[in-house]
């Protein structure tokens, strides 16, 4: 009679009155248990942080968009939140930090989704480690309602990020 485990079945090996029983079968067959039971118990999200993804091919994938809601002044934004993130702009942003990226000598990205409110006409400042092509900074479309994206993407843990934006989607 075979001996599986309880979600998978998992054929154990037969355990009989071997010498070694004690040694190698009860412990093997206890660890097909265990492995069972965390199957069972994962569901579709898997955290692979400190692990590496070999050659990993993603097919059909997106992320959850995480809202910001109303912003202005300074402004805090957590890379752990996800890489796509949304706001609406309601007053000038004077400063703006981004938390949580990734290590020295891993890539990051993020593209920060801002919409002006409905009076418009507000700004953003970024720091010295924002770097813009050519040095231009950022100015943003400053219409009511006006959609802008803004991607940041670094590698030594946010010390420099380059920075570009896409203005005025409508």
């Amino acid at each position: 009679m075979p001996n599986l485990t309880t979600n998978y079945n998992f054929n154990k090996p037969l355990v009989n009155n071997a010498t070694d029983a004690d040694i190698w079968g009860d412990q093997l067959n206890s660890n097909w248990d265990d492995l069972d039971g965390l199957l069972r118990n994962r569901t579709n999200a898997y955290n692979f942080a400190n692990y590496q993804l070999d050659k990993a091919q993603v097919v059909d994938a997106s992320e959850t968009a995480h809202s910001l809601g109303n912003i202005d002044g300074d402004v805090v934004l957590d890379y752990e939140f996800g890489h796509w993130q949304y706001a609406t702009i309601t007053g000038d942003i004077t400063s703006l930090t981004i938390n949580n990226l990734p290590a020295d000598g891993q890539g990051g990205w993020f593209t920060l989704e801002l919409v002006q409110d409905a009076t418009g006409n507000h700004t953003i400042t970024l720091g010295s480690a924002f770097k813009t092509a050519g040095g231009a900074g950022v100015t943003l479309s400053t219409g009511a309602t006006a959609r802008d994206l803004l991607h940041f993407t670094t590698r030594d843990a946010g010390a420099t990020i380059l920075t570009r934006s896409e203005l005025d989607f409508s």
